[in-house]
């Protein structure tokens, strides 16, 4: 309806109409994934800080990053994916667009890697970050309008999920993705799939695996 206020435009009663059973679906659809993501695929924290910790049996865990410079350099998202043993099925790294604040910068790596999982058939994910201001803006703990849109973008994402938790943990225990995140990506690619273990996350991945055993 925007268009109405915004544009001060005379338009005709019937498109006005269409216009606002559009807005109403927008907005009954919105609050309902916020329902169900709140009821049902809500942010947990992790009982344990001390260590990284494996996901439960039938799910894997997509640890995820973003690397923010500065609003004139682009940011850029890293992210592993673990099974329930604590092995590695892939990694990826991505450049996304300019943005003016870190949080904006984990919004597009989560984004980012929500879109990679859910391209390899992953039905059960748990999504894990850094970033506490991020997953209270998912469960609607928290508003802040400069990231809406894009806040709208991971509930329309996790509804292509069967089953999907987020999970925020604290810095020094997402250390593979930290790493992964601000390393450069090769040959000047905007978008990287690791099919084997980079080799600058090994020792990060082998700490975290020998930590959960």
């Amino acid at each position: 309806m925007n268009v109405l206020y915004f544009q001060r435009r005379h338009i005709p009663w019937e498109i006005t109409l269409r216009l606002a059973q559009t807005d109403a679906h927008e907005y009954t659809e919105a609050n309902t994934v916020a329902q169900i993501n709140t009821r049902s695929r809500g942010v947990r924290e992790e009982d344990n800080h001390d260590r990284w910790r494996r996901p439960e049996r039938g799910w894997i865990k997509c640890n995820f990053d973003g690397s923010f410079v500065n609003g004139d350099v682009k940011s850029k998202a890293g992210w592993v994916v673990r099974d329930s043993n604590g092995s590695y099925l892939l990694a990826g790294q991505a450049i996304g667009r300019k943005v003016d604040n870190a949080l904006k910068s984990e919004i597009q790596a989560l984004i980012i890697s929500m879109q990679h999982c859910w391209s390899h058939g992953y039905k059960r994910v748990c999504f894990e970050g850094d970033n506490k201001m991020l997953f209270d803006l998912i469960n609607g703990s928290k508003v802040y309008f400069g990231v809406h849109n894009w806040i709208r973008d991971i509930h329309w994402w996790l509804r292509k999920f069967e089953s999907i938790h987020f999970n925020w943990i604290r810095r020094h225990h997402n250390t593979p993705t930290d790493i992964l995140a601000k390393a450069p990506l090769q040959n000047q690619s905007l978008f990287l799939n690791h099919f084997w273990v980079p080799n600058v996350i090994t020792y990060a991945l082998h700490c975290d695996y020998t930590a959960d055993l």
